[in-house]
């Protein structure tokens, strides 16, 4: 997973100097953009022994309006090149052309320094839903997280906490989405902790302080991708893009470019197909390649294949051997371990509709082919099947002092 930038640079020109900060965790500043305002859920516990009780948005009650007398301390937002508004799965979801940053603004209107009036207290608390965090709430802790499919969630960042310390007013930007989560499509949660205080009066001779308790929770959440075309045609040959041409000489391979996004694919007047990333269409004739985002938003390419190639697949001995580092051709299988025939898949190729003649009755099996030239393709297994075997694939660091050979060829 990329790391996620949380990091925010502004420009100090003095007389004598240029100076540059990095602000960390979060910066003040002001975007340009689309405003979106997510409605948020809202979460309590309260009383006087309520800053005794951990955030858990199990135990706590929902509510509208928080005990000290708003629905929100702040206001969440979201801002950036938004195009498109729309639901998923119960979600609000947003399309964006760029990126979207968040933001909570907040004009310190509670922290009066006035014991009678509610005001942020200083929560040491650290936990949150069953699980520690590193820091204590303190005045104020905001907690990112997201899902690739509203079932498991993870931490975007680490959580910020005291982020509403001495805080008097302005804008805080805490969180840019990440371009592989938009391209992939995800799922955020915003979680707001904090805890209000007011005193109420006094108890015994002494006059010891009474205090009411307010420990909130504001829950933002929504979907966010990109609006705009992340698919690409690439030359079956070079790998150069082709996107923009109307033609190409032997297919072209779909490149989903790290995207979620349904890819069908028409040849003529026969019926759309679904396809996968990296999936090459070789066949001649004309076709339409049509590109669905999670948000129903549709682009199209329209591409014609003049020439094309013809395939046979070629039949590999596979040899399995469980000791490291040892590579010979002893112990034959006719699948791996896996459950499948072998881990890659090559293909020789020529012209489309020329045929290519195959004769696999001799212990090297034979091809013919028309023409001067052929091409060889080689293919791995796709890492989705890899994975639900359970299996990897691993750099072998033991060839490297073995010297072994394969064939009378040394991999060492």
């Amino acid at each position: 997973m990329r790391r996620m930038k949380k990091s925010f640079e502004y420009k100090l020109i003095i007389p004598i100097a240029i100076c540059i900060l990095f602000l960390f965790v979060f910066s003040e500043t002001v975007f340009a953009g689309v405003v979106k305002d997510p409605d948020g859920k809202n979460y309590q516990i309260h009383g006087q022994d309520a800053d005794d009780t951990e955030y858990n948005s199990g135990s706590f009650g929902s509510t509208t309006t928080f005990a000290y007398g708003k629905s929100s301390l702040g206001n969440f937002q979201l801002v950036g090149d938004i195009s498109t508004e729309s639901t998923l799965n119960g979600f609000v979801a947003y399309g964006t052309d760029n990126t979207i940053s968040m933001t909570y603004s907040y004009d310190g209107s509670y922290q009066t320094g006035v014991v009678t009036d509610w005001n942020i207290y200083s929560d040491d608390s650290k936990m949150f839903n069953g699980s520690k965090l590193a820091k204590k709430i303190g005045e104020g802790t905001i907690i990112v997280q997201k899902s690739y499919d509203r079932s498991n969630w993870q931490d975007a960042i680490t959580p910020l906490d005291n982020v509403f310390h001495k805080k008097t007013s302005g804008i805080t930007a805490f969180y840019s989405l990440e371009n592989a989560d938009l391209l992939q499509g995800c799922y955020y949660r915003i979680i707001v902790l904090y805890e209000m205080r007011k005193q109420t009066g006094t108890e015994g001779w002494i006059k010891t302080p009474v205090y009411d308790y307010d420990k909130c929770m504001e829950v933002y959440e929504f979907y966010a991708c990109y609006n705009q075309n992340p698919v690409k045609l690439r030359d079956v040959i070079s790998g150069a893009d082709v996107s923009a041409a109307t033609s190409v000489d032997k297919g072209f391979v779909i490149d989903k470019c790290g995207s979620s996004n349904i890819v069908t694919v028409k040849r003529g007047s026969a019926n759309a197909r679904t396809v996968v990333n990296q999936e090459s269409v070789c066949d001649a004739g004309n076709y339409i390649v049509e590109i669905k985002n999670a948000l129903g938003t549709t682009f199209q390419y329209n591409i014609n294949v003049t020439d094309g190639l013809e395939f046979a697949s070629l039949k590999p001995a596979v040899f399995e051997n469980g000791n490291k580092g040892e590579y010979t051709e002893v112990n034959q299988v006719n699948s791996t371990s896996m459950g499948i025939p072998s881990h890659t898949t090559i293909k020789i190729a020529q012209k489309y509709g020329t045929g290519i003649a195959n004769d696999s009755s001799k212990s090297i099996p034979g091809y013919g082919i028309t023409g001067q030239s052929v091409y060889l393709f080689m293919k791995l297994i796709n890492e989705d099947a890899m994975s639900q075997s359970g299996c990897e694939v691993v750099d072998d660091i033991w060839v490297k002092f073995d010297k072994d050979f394969i064939a009378g060829v040394s991999i060492g």
